[in-house]
């Protein structure tokens, strides 16, 4: 009998997509979602990761795969995002 592969269950996580990395001209090379508990996730560039670049210190909550970076940090490919607006 084969075993099925399950799927990557997605996270879901609230935060401010802030810049965290700049070229030498000030241009924003690289950017993060930063949580209320002080956590940082590096946003992948692929799929709808690259649409983050457009809500710069904006509150947005994602749904996407983590992933652990090799120096210990995490970087999250993102699958969907909201807005998050506060009144």
């Amino acid at each position: 009998m084969k075993k099925k592969k399950r799927a990557d269950a997605a996270s879901v996580l609230q935060g401010i997509v802030l810049p965290s990395k700049w070229d030498k001209d000030g241009r924003v090379m690289r950017i993060s979602l930063n949580t209320l508990d002080e956590k940082e996730y590096i946003i992948d560039y692929s799929g709808k990761g690259k649409e983050l670049l457009n809500h710069l210190r904006k509150r947005i909550e994602v749904e996407g795969k983590i992933l652990q970076r090799i120096g210990g940090g995490f970087y999250i490919k993102v699958n969907g995002y909201n807005c998050i607006n506060e009144l």
